[in-house]
């Protein structure tokens, strides 16, 4: 028995080219509203005050969506055939792996600790507020980019947080924290 042709008829390549389509066009949906999510679930604590993600997070993200919509249209335009299906393994396991490692990348303010992780071949630094040296607010013009604000840990290693709109509701009270805690703060 014959199957009839039309366009009733789903070819599996055709719901890939739809799932590529797709994903195209959540892309920017998904890059914006997943990573604060996906960090918030894995990094946030109950003194948190502040959660950010580096731009390399986004990128490695971005990076890991662009893999997995390649996989889509690949499957697709090559017909689900043998050779398509083991190049998009190694796709998916690539895009797998820049999920992992931007989930990984954060740094956190919280009123008892700070912390951060710079990628997934990194450790997590956690510090409390008497591991602070210094920290140093750099200004840059609005033209140039966002401010930010440098935390320098007694050990030598540094965490940076950008003065975005979150960071500003909370500014005049981490100065407070700063001068409290008889933190060096300086504008640089």
């Amino acid at each position: 028995m014959a199957m009839k042709q039309g366009l009733h008829q789903l070819d599996s390549s055709h719901t890939f080219l739809a799932m590529g389509m797709g994903s195209f066009a959540l892309f920017p949906i998904l890059l914006i509203v997943t990573p604060m999510m996906v960090a918030k679930t894995l990094h946030e604590t109950p003194s948190t005050i502040l959660l950010q993600i580096p731009q390399s997070a986004y990128v490695t993200y971005g990076i890991g969506l662009l893999l997995l919509t390649v996989t889509f249209f690949l499957l697709s335009f090559l017909r689900v055939s043998k050779k398509a299906k083991l190049i998009s393994a190694v796709i998916v396991l690539l895009a797998v792996f820049c999920f992992v490692d931007a989930s990984q990348r954060f740094a956190r303010l919280g009123w008892d600790t700070l912390a951060f992780k710079k990628s997934i071949w990194s450790e997590t630094y956690e510090y409390t507020w008497d591991d602070i040296d210094k920290v140093v607010f750099r200004e840059v013009p609005i033209k140039e980019g966002t401010s930010k604000f440098d935390f320098h840990f007694q050990d030598g290693n540094r965490m940076t947080l950008s003065n975005n709109e979150e960071m500003k509701a909370w500014r005049k009270k981490i100065e407070q924290k700063f001068e409290d805690d008889g933190i060096e703060y300086k504008r640089g």
